[in-house]
């Protein structure tokens, strides 16, 4: 169980005596000031059980029950399963002497929960300081949704792990996808409502991901002086939206006319050192190296950077080429000494 409570107070003066006097009580007049407070809880319980058997045959199951105040009191809570298992085939009597020092096959699949919005997004809201003349006031500002619950991502996996040449040959490849439903998003509704802001959160909309995943790492030269390791590795991932509020052909909405594709391929990190051992009587070492980030960029993508994270009025968007600018390149060279 936890509980997150947050409160802030302000108050502003103005008129000081002298320009080194910065406190409150120094102000000779107090112009403004407010407050606010916040306070969210969440409540989880957690089981998890794995069995192994004869080092080759691998199981995992687990369950996960989260509640959270964000949500309508009857959706407050989320159940989230999941299960994993693996067969490490190179164990078995039948794979001995075979061109695979290790091999692993895995699958997995579960389910996970979002719980990324508001502490009372949930909650029907009054908002008080429409004051006029002197008199106090409020408004309706934002409409109860008793069933506003998690939202859920499902997602199966399946991946192959193999070593070969005496372990000098390391890598993995996977394949996953992720259906996301329920998602948590704010739904317009018409003006002639009277809010301020004519919109509630709801459980819309459905998206799916999949792609791969690789990795491979080579030792190129491996002597008991020397360790020369090559390492890459990537993902794709094919992004869709299956599913959305009723209203998205509303032409309200943003164009089209400036998407772009932003598949890429990137050379992030690069680094090569040497090291030399057993030097002088007390056997030191020193090792010398060089080191790049965002070194190559191939994509067909417009703007400067298809990993872009722009800034609007309210904050960073990402995907948003508004007062963006592309990831820095940097070079580093260095010296390390053992002493």
């Amino acid at each position: 169980l936890t509980r997150d409570r947050t409160n802030a107070f302000s108050v502003f003066g103005q008129n000081f005596a002298d320009d080194r006097l910065k406190t409150l009580n120094s102000a000779a007049e107090i112009i403004d000031g407010g407050g606010f407070g916040t306070d969210v809880t969440f409540e989880g319980y957690f089981l998890r059980a794995n069995y192994f058997f004869d080092s080759k045959y691998l199981l995992s199951a687990s369950l996960r029950v989260d509640g959270s105040s964000r949500f309508g009191a009857d959706s407050r809570y989320g159940i989230f399963p999941a299960v994993s298992a693996g067969w490490v085939l190179s164990e078995e009597p039948w794979m001995e002497g075979n061109f695979f020092d290790f091999l692993k096959l895995r699958a997995s699949w579960g389910i996970s929960g979002n719980a990324a919005i508001g502490n009372f997004d949930a909650r029907g809201l009054i908002a008080f300081g429409n004051d006029y003349n002197m008199i106090p006031g409020y408004q309706f500002s934002q409409l109860e949704n008793n069933e506003l619950e998690w939202e859920k991502s499902e997602t199966i996996d399946f991946g192959l792990d193999f070593e070969f040449l005496n372990n000098r040959v390391r890598g993995s490849l996977a394949y996953y996808t992720r259906y996301t439903r329920d998602l948590l998003l704010n739904t317009p509704l018409p003006y002639s409502i009277g809010f301020i802001s004519p919109s509630i959160a709801q459980n819309v909309g459905e998206i799916r991901n999949q792609g791969f995943e690789f990795s491979l790492d080579v030792d190129v030269i491996k002597t008991p002086d020397v360790l020369w390791t090559i390492g890459v590795n990537g993902a794709t991932l094919d992004n869709e939206v299956t599913k959305l509020v009723d209203n998205n052909n509303d032409g309200n909405q943003h164009s089209t006319r400036y998407l772009s594709d932003a598949d890429f391929l990137r050379l992030r990190n690069l680094q090569i050192g040497y090291t030399f051992k057993n030097i002088g009587k007390n056997r030191n070492s020193i090792r010398i190296f060089a080191a790049g980030q965002n070194l190559l960029l191939w994509t067909k993508f417009d703007g400067l950077d298809p990993e872009a994270s722009g800034q609007t009025a309210t904050g960073f968007r990402q995907g948003d080429l508004f007062f963006s600018r592309p990831q820095t390149r940097s070079y580093t060279f260095g010296i390390n000494l053992f002493l």
